[in-house]
Parts: C-alpha cells; structure tokens; sequence
C-alpha cells in the first residue's frame, strides 16, 4: 500500500508474514516495512525503507516461547539510462 504526496515523494507500508514449514505449529515470520521513495528526475530514484522482522515460537507442549526482532534499514539508489 502506498501513497504518492507528491510527482517526486511517495510512501509505501507493507505487513507481511511466512510460515516456511506448515507441518509445525506457531512458527512465523513476520515484516512490518514503512519506506519513503524520492524521484531525483525521470531515470533516478531514491528509496529509504525501514523493516522490523519478527520471528515467533510458540511450543504448545512446552513453556518456553522464542520471539526475536530484528531492524533493518536500507538505502537504495535506483536509475534507468
């Protein structure tokens, strides 16, 4: 989902979750992405975007639960000649 604020700035959100193996209950991966792109001209593009990873593990036979977060920022600088 994205919006554009102007032609040169527009922002986008994305939620999203994986489950590599559905045999084993309450195991996922979960993204939270916020991101900010800026059109220097036609060709050239600047994009900034920040993701919180979350992984979950919950044992239904045990007490013990495992969550690990994670952040990431990533700065692209993007061109079509």
């Amino acid at each position: 989902m994205g919006y554009n604020f102007t032609h040169k700035f527009s922002t986008i959100v994305r939620y999203d979750t994986f489950n590599e193996n559905k045999d084993i209950e309450d195991v996922a991966q979960t993204n939270y992405l916020l991101g900010v792109n800026y059109k220097m001209n036609k060709n050239v593009r600047l994009q900034v975007n920040y993701t919180l990873q979350s992984y979950e593990q919950n044992h239904s036979t045990a007490v013990s639960q495992n969550h690990r977060k994670f952040s990431l920022v990533q700065m692209l600088l993007t061109g079509s000649f």
